[in-house]
């Protein structure tokens, strides 16, 4: 049966805070003495690309630079906003022990976070122009201890920041959780277990909408690929591979007309739902690789998240890069 938990209860609520509307102040990264100069070069000035066609902003999602780690649906990591020009630069860090490699932004500017660490994920939210601390929220610990905890993103490294401020993460334990923002912290809202559609190896590694607001996930494992529809909670899936041919070890990008691109250690998948919202394959495509599970990567695939191009162009990861070569 499928299960959809409101999280209305007090047991369910999980209301966290750095207190009452206190923030915690930044603990700066410790460094050690250095003797060189402070600072080399000379301020830059701008020189902003022009003709660059915007990228389209999925409708379920925050807007596109606040809303998730590659910047928009279609993960291309181009943003519109100007960088540093080096004039006058301050640095500022705040050590929480844990990988921060996913970062949004709400409509108030604050900095929301969820970091991993050797315990597992937890979520924060961070002043932008101090990093103190405003509020953190505990996701469900690891399930089981990776080789190296900070390389692991299954159960929450990735997530992303809704259309209303509402952070939307897997957890470690094969939930979907959906956490509001509240003025004393963070508020567990909704919970749709898909415990029951995956086995324990399965990590669920991303979770993002469609254009059309059907929620995708994928786990690490025998590469399974999945839809939720949030309104009755229906959940299908389908595995694309078994072991070390199936993995899916990064996110995934959706298109402006229900396409979803997904790339696991071998092949890159054209997505979009078929009947009742289940998973149908329009295009498969087997990569370029070599083989090779090179110092950094997680395995031996792309090691890329794939990049939607202009125009209906298809990406094609190859060992770490993307580049159009299928019109679908």
């Amino acid at each position: 049966m499928k299960r959809i938990a409101a999280a209305l209860a007090s047991a369910m609520t999980l209301l966290l805070a750095a207190g009452a509307g206190a923030a915690t102040p930044a603990i700066p990264i410790p460094s050690a003495p250095f003797l060189g100069p402070t600072y080399i070069g000379q301020a830059a000035v701008g020189r902003p690309i022009r003709g660059v066609p915007a990228t389209p902003r999925n409708p379920f999602m925050a807007p596109n630079g606040r809303s998730e780690i590659h910047n928009d649906a279609w993960q291309t990591d181009a943003y519109v906003w100007a960088g540093p020009f080096g004039r006058s630069p301050v640095t500022l860090s705040a050590q929480l022990g844990h990988d921060c490699g996913s970062v949004a932004f709400d409509t108030h500017g604050r900095i929301v976070s969820v970091c991993v660490g050797a315990a597992g994920p937890e979520l924060y939210m961070l002043d932008a122009h101090t990093l103190a601390t405003l509020a953190s929220f505990t996701l469900p610990p690891r399930q089981t201890l990776p080789s190296n905890p900070f390389q692991e993103f299954t159960g929450g490294g990735y997530f992303f920041l809704d259309r209303h401020d509402r952070v939307v993460t897997s957890t470690t334990t094969h939930h979907i959780w959906v956490i509001a923002e509240r003025a004393s912290g963070f508020a567990l809202i909704h919970d749709y277990d898909l415990s029951h559609v995956l086995t324990a190896a399965e990590n669920i590694t991303s979770a993002l909408p469609d254009s059309h607001g059907l929620m995708w996930f994928v786990t690490k494992t025998d590469g399974v690929v999945g839809t939720l529809n949030l309104a009755n909670g229906a959940i299908h899936t389908v595995a694309l591979g078994h072991g070390a041919s199936g993995e899916i070890e990064n996110s995934f990008a959706t298109g402006m007309h229900g396409d979803v691109y997904i790339a696991t250690n071998r092949k890159l998948y054209r997505f979009a739902a078929g009947g009742r919202g289940r998973p149908r394959i329009v295009w498969q495509i087997v990569y370029p690789n070599s083989g090779e599970h090179k110092p950094g990567q997680v395995d031996d695939g792309t090691g890329t998240t794939p990049t939607v191009m202009p125009g209906g162009l298809g990406p094609i990861p190859v060992e770490g890069l993307c580049r159009p070569a299928l019109n679908p």
